[in-house]
């Protein structure tokens, strides 16, 4: 039986890097454990930024590193058609530019499932949202 590819937000993966309570080791064990795994090459802009915030530099440069080694975890390139993608998503729903930028990545890659902690993924058609 084929797994199913899991897109991942990148709050998923700032709490695996920052959190020490029991959402941090959570994620930890899902992004670790879990697979196969995609997420886009934009989610790590918002993993540097959300970190470099919370923790800084040194800890967002970390986390991004190993993050981006883990080998069950494809990056998928943002282009074109996707920023396209996300403007039209923007217009016609209520969800922000990252999140359909995010939607928009999943759909061109025909992912269905996404772990996140946003529940706004939950109102979207078609999309299954893994609560961890």
């Amino acid at each position: 039986m084929e797994e199913t590819l899991t897109y991942v937000d990148s709050e998923i993966f700032v709490a695996a890097a920052v959190d020490n309570g029991e959402k941090g080791k959570t994620a930890v064990d899902f992004v670790f454990q879990q697979s196969p795994l995609a997420t886009s090459a934009f989610t790590f802009s918002e993993i540097i930024r959300t970190i470099t915030k919370v923790s800084g530099k040194s800890q967002a440069v970390w986390a991004s590193e190993k993050l981006s080694n883990v080998s069950h975890i494809a990056i998928l390139p943002i282009d074109a058609q996707i920023i396209k993608k996300s403007i039209e998503l923007y217009k016609t729903t209520n969800l922000n530019i990252r999140q359909t930028i995010h939607l928009a990545t999943m759909q061109v890659n025909n992912i269905t499932q996404i772990a996140s902690l946003d529940p706004a993924f939950d109102k979207v058609k078609g999309i299954k949202r893994v609560k961890i």
